[in-house]
């Protein structure tokens, strides 16, 4: 009987511990291999992946993958790297988290080749009803300029941008320059430690542009 003990707390000691999910593959281009430790076989790698800390990433020529870890912390793998897991979450714990992403995406839309915000939009009830409003409704309403907002945005005036974004988004709500009021009072309301109003503008960004490039950078669902 001491025996079969002895055994049994042999095979379990054994046995290979479960490694720690750390994150997933958010996006992939061309050819990404994953493996989930040293010993394993690289296989294919896919959008949504999970990986775990013990494993390995490798991309081939013209390929790359963005890494999502589940802190809110980004990391992207250029072509024809191979890399730890590990290595690669303890350099994206200290690059940033996913407010430093968002931010940056958001100050690539200052330069002068702008990148293109999400055309497709949701459907809103208070969209339609406008709609059956005079042509001139929006004249009723003093117009706010959304450069001119995400200027007080940059300047870290946020008591003068705050209004003016939620004005942006008054006036058109389902345009991009709403979008991306959203995501700029997100940002604000992160930094201001504010997390109920953050997550209000979430939830209207998830809803209003449901196909929106940033949402995979949010936290939440």
């Amino acid at each position: 009987m001491k025996n079969l003990f002895l055994t049994i707390v042999l095979v379990l000691l054994l046995l290979p511990i479960a490694a720690e999910v750390v994150g997933k593959i958010q996006f992939i281009v061309g050819t990404v291999e994953y493996k989930e430790s040293l010993n394993a076989p690289y296989k294919a790698a896919s959008k949504g992946m999970q990986i775990h800390k013990d494993g390995y990433l490798k991309t081939g020529l013209a390929a790359k993958a963005e890494i999502v870890f589940d802190n809110g912390a980004f990391s992207e793998l250029a072509q024809n790297q191979s890399i730890s897991i590990n290595k690669l979450y303890d350099e994206a714990c200290t690059s940033g988290s996913w407010s430093d992403k968002l931010k940056r995406q958001m100050k690539n839309l200052s330069l002068p080749n702008r990148k293109e915000t999400s055309s497709v939009a949701g459907i809103r009830r208070d969209e339609a009803e406008v709609q059956k409003k005079s042509y001139y409704y929006w004249d009723e309403v003093e117009s706010i300029d959304f450069s001119a907002a995400r200027d007080m945005y940059e300047q870290k005036k946020y008591s003068d941008a705050v209004p003016m974004l939620l004005k942006v988004i008054e006036q058109n709500p389902l345009q991009p320059e709403a979008e991306i009021s959203h995501l700029l009072l997100i940002l604000i309301y992160e930094e201001q430690q504010k997390p109920i109003a953050r997550d209000k503008h979430t939830a209207l960004l998830r809803k209003d542009f449901p196909h929106s490039q940033y949402l995979e950078l949010l936290p939440g669902k």
